[in-house]
């Protein structure tokens, strides 16, 4: 058995849909600002660690046998 809608149920329900989806289109637009912002942050700090790492490779056989000393993440490793 089939339940006829009325049309302006329909149309009241069409709308709500098409504002749901506004909405997520706006919230994924945002998200994808977010990220793209995040992924060139990622993209510059993996470019300074893999120059870090290159520099540290070259450097580390001509170190003394003093070792290797960190400080806090991101400072340079020093060399004793």
């Amino acid at each position: 058995m089939r339940q006829e809608m009325p049309v302006s149920r329909l149309l009241t329900d069409l709308e709500a849909l098409v504002r749901h989806h506004e909405k997520q289109e706006a919230y994924q637009a945002e998200q994808e600002v977010f990220h793209r912002e995040q992924r060139a942050v990622h993209v510059a700090e993996l470019q300074t660690a893999r120059e870090r790492l290159a520099a540290y490779r070259v450097a580390a056989p001509h170190a003394d046998s003093g070792g290797v000393s960190g400080g806090a993440p991101g400072e340079p490793l020093v060399f004793s």
